[in-house]
């Protein structure tokens, strides 16, 4: 994955500091997450946003044959689309099998597994 710079938005909920939650938006980032990835072995992974690094990820997760599913604020993911082509995407997701929640918004985490020790956000 190349990512170009992008910041990623950690909401002001309970929990956003809480292990196994990772903004990627760097190639350090996603490096670091993929590590975790290939030595924890999730079974499951739950993806905030739909923009374009969300697709990518979602799609990385379902071809390492996770559970995966994908909240949206909006009515469609991709908001740089218009909403006929959001929609189609949407449906292609579900199709892989990407559980989609659509019109959702993040309340906070579970932060049953403790803090990050790099959980530094701001």
């Amino acid at each position: 994955m190349i990512a170009t710079g992008a910041v990623p938005t950690y909401p002001d909920v309970p929990g956003a500091d809480a292990r196994g939650i990772y903004g990627v938006h760097t190639l350090q980032s996603g490096i670091e997450l993929r590590r975790v990835v290939d030595e924890e072995k999730p079974g499951r992974a739950v993806i905030i946003g739909g923009g374009y690094i969300g697709l990518e990820m979602a799609e990385a997760f379902i071809m390492r044959g996770m559970d995966v599913s994908l909240i949206e604020r909006s009515a469609q993911v991709m908001g740089t689309l218009d909403p006929d082509m959001g929609s189609l995407v949407s449906d292609a997701l579900m199709k892989v099998g990407v559980k989609l929640y659509r019109n959702e918004s993040l309340e906070s985490f579970d932060v049953s597994q403790g803090q990050r020790p790099d959980a530094d956000l701001g």
